[in-house]
């Protein structure tokens, strides 16, 4: 699910710490609240409110590089709780035995049955889906230097946080909402901190709405599968790739490619030249069209 996010509602953001920019720009979008609703009524255990969100979120820090995939089925996807262990002395029988008796060792011992929590209702998946894709474009916006970021250094000085401090090793850059601070990790050690973080739009880098937010998989296979994979053969490799990263400007070839080995149906895989009769230029430009 792509979002547009015009300047005129970023605005919102304007002097706001992390966790009420969220709830201003993200939790009450109007679409998002429109999937929450639904999901709420199939699922009582959503999040009633973007702080209920944030909590239940990886220990109240958000990974600046987002894998939106990931964190929906986490939330929401069947998921096993291994059964508990707890230590206990037994003889240790391959041990010489001192004065008639065995020495003790101390083994793992498995209490109880592993716990299976079923997945949620699809419902909840697609309200994951809309929050974390929001998310991840709020990010991107970061990252382009759309929304700039200040904050306070060590030395109390209060600097913007550059573009470069955003793309260089992403995985390892979080923000911590309760504390609303943002953190480079090493590890587990911070070498890094921005304190009492204040969010601004840069409006001079808007043109109009930003439609190049990060996309899922998901997404992408969708709209293949829409568009070319349910149909026979009336294009070749290179412009249904063109074609894709015309719809999706964030993809990449080899993450194209990837999708393609994984998805692409038998036909499509080994269609090799198309004849003139199999060739339907209409259909590419209908696709061409509509993006």
């Amino acid at each position: 699910m792509q979002f547009e996010f015009s300047i005129g509602f970023l605005k919102k953001v304007n002097g706001l710490t992390f966790a009420q920019a969220f709830e201003a720009v993200i939790w009450n979008n109007n679409s998002i609240q429109n999937h929450n609703e639904i999901a709420k009524r199939d699922f009582p255990g959503f999040p009633n409110t973007a702080q209920e969100f944030l909590e239940s979120h990886n220990g109240g820090k958000i990974t600046f590089k987002m894998d939106i995939e990931g964190h929906v089925r986490q939330r929401a996807g069947q998921r096993t709780i291994p059964a508990k262990k707890r230590r206990e002395r037994v003889p240790n029988l391959k041990a010489r035995p001192v004065f008639g008796r065995y020495p003790t060792r101390v083994v793992l011992v498995t209490v109880g049955e592993p716990r299976i929590i079923p997945a949620k209702p699809e419902s909840v998946f697609e309200a994951y889906r809309s929050i974390y894709g929001a998310l991840a474009q709020f990010l991107n916006l970061i990252s382009e230097g759309r929304i700039v970021v200040f904050g306070r250094v060590s030395s109390g000085i209060r600097e913007k946080i550059t573009k470069a401090d955003w793309a260089t090793l992403p995985e390892q850059l979080r923000i911590c909402w309760k504390e609303n601070s943002v953190c480079r990790y090493s590890g587990r050690k911070i070498v890094q901190k921005f304190e009492a973080i204040e969010f601004y739009v840069n409006e001079s880098t808007f043109a109009g709405p930003v439609k190049n937010a990060p996309i899922s998989d998901r997404a992408v296979i969708e709209w293949m599968k829409q568009n070319f994979f349910d149909h026979k053969p009336f294009c070749n490799k290179a412009e249904v790739r063109e074609l894709v990263q015309s719809n999706f400007p964030n993809l990449s070839t080899s993450h194209f490619l990837k999708l393609w080995d994984k998805h692409a149906t038998s036909p499509w895989k080994s269609s090799g030249r198309l004849s003139k009769i199999d060739r339907n230029n209409k259909k590419i430009n209908q696709i061409r069209e509509a993006i």
